[in-house]
């Protein structure tokens, strides 16, 4: 019998939204990506593997505002993934349908911190507050571990549903997998999927070292190593442009690595923590070496970390390129069509909109505006930059249906409520409060125009708020305002507009989709009779 590896390899991969390719490298895409995790996936001489994913596919993307999350099911079942955990916009539908893409899957999702206050059980039918994997003689326990900042986000979460501190659930769910007295456990060694920020990772990851071995995340769209990453590897980046995209970020990053190792006291393991970027583009492979010399402990000796990206040198993956052609065509007959042409470059990069005004923001900004300006009276319209999505710039010249909704994938609609300058002021303050952190929350708005300063306290008499002729905002004065339904129901922090009353409700509001065909229809008639 031939005696255990003394090595772990794990595949991780977080937050993919889109299974066509992109045409900027890396380009991504569901083919090519399949085609690099089986032919890791296959090599045998690297020892066991795991595959893990951190949360966030099936929604938001152009492809589930047809499908409703369907177009992922056969890619996710095709990658042989042995655990994943649920990302925020696995709710974006409700938990019904959520749960029902659940049971078709082919693989478990864990959830540990978030539970049905009535049964105590995981949050979505289906799911899993903890799993043990056996391989190769090891026991992985493997927890699932989310935040409270986007559990306010989230539209259609049942008031039963219960969040536990992610600190304290963790480390009692992971000391609970390590427990040698109960033989159900005795986890040699246990990994925590996660679908939080950074700084929740890094406070998950120190205060959880002792029990917790290594943390995989998602949720930012970027790619991280923690300090407790030994040796860092990413072979394909001499590959890509010498100015693509993400060149000013990896840079960063490695710096940030490479100064915190410096840092790191003696005896001390660092942070160790992983975060795979995004959107197919990109896979880590990590070798953890161990030390088994020990039966009542594992010891890590030594954490490697391979960057792979999904470039066009990668050969599609045959199956997969089947699967994404037959979504593909399913939506082109409705998204294709050309509805309307700019003469601009339009900017939906999230960080713009996230951060500054954007001109994307101020056009649908203005589109909300103006389609209830007659009928509902609206004088200012808020959006927040979240709501803006796709995280590129679209280059002048034609649009389509396709394009809108890649921007604009949610389903709620535009609403029309009635508040004071008191209830705006308090909005504005809201959508700046997490500034320079790239939050969804941040506002980009129509018929009004503000300043802010970081460093002042909310409510600082000192700060402007105007109208567009630069009227101070009347803090007793009554404005219709245009804004989202979400927004309305108090998401993102946004309480003050669900104080109002509501002049144009959800059930008659118009969806960000139609609210472009409109534009650009109305364009047309009207450049018909000119």
């Amino acid at each position: 019998m031939p005696s255990p590896s003394n090595t772990l390899r794990v595949l991780h991969f977080n937050d993919v939204y889109h299974v066509g390719a992109g045409n900027k490298e890396p380009v991504g895409g569901a083919a090519r990506f399949g085609s690099l995790l089986h032919s890791l996936q296959r090599d045998t001489s690297a020892g066991p593997t795991l595959t893990l994913f951190s949360g966030d596919a099936y929604f938001p993307s152009l492809e589930s505002s047809i499908s409703r999350g369907e177009h992922m099911l056969p890619v996710l079942n095709q990658l042989n993934i042995d655990a994943s955990t649920l990302g925020n916009h696995e709710f974006d539908q409700g938990i019904d349908l959520l749960e029902g893409l659940i049971k078709r899957n082919n693989f478990p999702w864990v959830i540990t911190n978030l539970t049905d206050g009535k049964t105590g059980n995981p949050a979505a039918k289906g799911s899993l507050k903890y799993l043990i994997k056996e391989i190769d003689g090891l026991r992985v326990g493997i927890i699932g571990i989310i935040e409270k900042e986007w559990l306010d986000t989230l539209p259609c979460l049942p008031p039963t549903f219960e969040y536990h501190d992610f600190v304290i659930a963790a480390k009692e769910m992971a000391t609970k997998l390590k427990s040698q007295s109960d033989k159900t456990m005795g986890c040699d060694l246990v990994i925590c999927l996660s679908h939080m920020r950074l700084n929740n990772d890094i406070k998950l990851a120190e205060e959880c070292a002792d029990v917790i071995d290594l943390v995989l995340s998602g949720h930012d769209h970027f790619y991280y190593i923690g300090s407790g990453i030994d040796v860092y590897d990413d072979p394909d980046l001499n590959q890509l442009p010498e100015k693509y995209s993400g060149h000013d970020d990896d840079t960063a990053m490695l710096a940030t690595w490479k100064s915190e190792r410096a840092q790191l006291p003696p005896n001390s393991q660092g942070k160790r923590l992983v975060k795979s970027g995004t959107d197919f583009r990109d896979l880590s492979e990590i070798m953890l070496e161990l030390d088994r010399s020990n039966p009542d402990k594992v010891h890590i000796n030594k954490i490697s970390v391979k960057r792979h990206r999904t470039t066009s040198r990668v050969v599609e993956d045959q199956e997969i390129r089947g699967m994404v052609d037959r979504i593909e065509a399913h939506l082109s007959k409705a998204l294709d069509k050309i509805i309307g042409i700019s003469t601009t470059d339009l900017d939906a990069r999230s960080t713009v909109c996230r951060t500054q005004e954007s001109n994307y923001g101020s056009l649908s900004g203005d589109l909300m505006r103006l389609c209830y300006a007659e009928s509902a009276g609206a004088q200012i319209a808020f959006l927040c930059g979240g709501a803006i999505r796709s995280d590129k710039v679209f280059p002048a010249g034609e649009i389509s249906m396709r394009n809108i909704m890649e921007v604009f994938p949610f389903e709620d609609p535009v609403v029309v409520v009635r508040l004071t300058g008191d209830q705006i002021r308090r909005a504005l303050e809201n959508g700046v409060s997490k500034w320079p952190a790239q939050e969804g929350r941040f506002p980009q708005v129509s018929g009004i125009r503000f300043e802010f300063d970081p460093q002042r306290a909310p409510g600082d008499p000192e700060s402007d708020y105007g109208d567009e002729e630069n009227e101070e905002l009347d803090m007793n004065t009554y404005y219709n305002v245009a804004t989202r339904d979400y927004m309305y129901q108090g998401h993102d922090g946004y309480e003050a507009l669900n104080e109002g009353e509501l002049i144009v409700d959800e059930e008659n509001g118009i969806t960000f989709s139609n609210l472009y065909r409109r534009y650009f229809y109305g364009l047309a008639v009207c450049n018909a009779l000119r």
